[in-house]
């Protein structure tokens, strides 16, 4: 196993909470999930191929693959007189 070092005043950013509660309970490591977390993490997936040298946009399509099957198992529902409607409200104000 790894060895891991860490201090006690340094805090990991994690995107799943209970993953985190995890990481906290088992190896004694402070982590924080909060929107500025969550702000951080997208844009460093926006960012990702300019980050990682050699990672291309192909290497990052079955990702949006994966996030298209979750988003769908929910079942969202779009209208798009809905949000031609609320535009046009928004644009009046």
């Amino acid at each position: 196993l790894l060895e891991l070092k860490h201090c006690d005043d340094e805090t990991l950013a994690i995107v799943d909470s209970k993953l985190g509660n995890a990481i906290k309970e088992k190896l004694k490591i402070g982590c924080v999930h909060n929107s500025d977390v969550m702000e951080l993490m997208r844009g460093l997936r926006n960012q990702l191929s300019e980050l990682i040298s050699g990672l291309g946009t192909q290497d990052l399509d079955p990702r949006s693959l994966g996030l298209s099957h979750s988003l769908s198992r929910y079942k969202l529902k779009f209208s798009p007189k809905k949000v031609r409607n609320s535009w046009a409200c928004n644009m009046e104000k």
